[in-house]
This record gives C-alpha cells, structure tokens and sequence, in this order.
C-alpha cells in the first residue's frame, strides 16, 4: 500500500544511522524479514517482487 514505511536505526561505534525504506507506488508494501539475527527490509510488488 502506498505510503506504508520503515524506519530503520542502527546504532554503530560513532553513534547511529538512520535509514527509512518506504511503498512509492500504489500496491506495493514495505515486508520485514528476520532469520538467524539479521534483518531484512524491502519494498515489494503485489506478486512479491522485490523492487
């Protein structure tokens, strides 16, 4: 769905970084993946086709 988002922060040794994955078309979606301690974010088509 359009406008559906993710902010991500990451903290790291000098502070911390701000990354925001976001839906930029009507019908996509933004899907969060988590397997063995890593995090995985994308934005998807309606078949579930990364972009």
């Amino acid at each position: 769905m359009r406008g559906d988002r993710v902010e991500i922060v990451v903290a790291i040794d000098d502070g911390s970084r701000t990354f925001e994955v976001a839906a930029t078309r009507a019908g996509r979606r933004v899907e969060i993946t988590t397997a063995r301690g890593v995090v995985e974010v994308a934005e998807v088509t309606r078949t579930g086709q990364p972009v």
